[in-house]
């Protein structure tokens, strides 16, 4: 037996090569469709996700306990001060202030609503405030929470 180009029964391995080409191509195509029909979705819900979490990557951690950060924001928009009480637990009490007046100003804020309360400032050590009454001390500690805002835990020592 002679091979030739036809092949060894002398038929000619065109249709065989079409065949195998053909096969090739189709499965491209699925492999194609399997990426669209997996990947599409996929990143469709990394996008969901990144919209649904957004409010945590605007903000960092929110360290006053039971009142989120939206709630918050809200509370100072809606304040005419340059401080907005947020909550109260134990001897402390949590404020929050725009950050945009500067610390400084923030501090004076800090300074007159103890002054009405009856406390005096003594000294200002770094971020605390530190305030004496009736032989009892308060400390006022300022921090950046973000880029727009201030938090400040006021609390009463004995």
């Amino acid at each position: 037996m002679y091979y030739n180009i036809e092949g060894a029964t002398g038929r000619p391995l065109e249709p065989k090569l079409n065949r195998l080409r053909s096969d090739a191509s189709m499965q491209r195509k699925g492999r194609r469709r399997l990426r669209k029909a997996v990947i599409l979705p996929a990143l469709a819900a990394l996008v969901a996700l990144a919209g649904f979490s957004t409010d945590r990557w605007l903000h960092p951690p929110f360290p006053v306990p039971n009142v989120s950060a939206k709630e918050a924001v809200k509370k100072l928009e809606a304040s005419d001060g340059v401080l907005a009480e947020l909550a109260a637990e134990g001897d402390a009490r949590w404020f929050i202030a725009r950050k945009g007046a500067g610390i400084g100003a923030v501090d004076e804020a800090i300074k007159r609503m103890s002054e009405t309360e009856g406390w005096t400032f003594a000294d200002k050590e770094g971020a605390g405030l530190f305030f004496e009454k009736d032989g009892e001390r308060r400390v006022a500690t300022a921090r950046i929470w973000n880029r727009g805002y201030v938090l400040v835990k006021v609390q009463d020592l004995r």
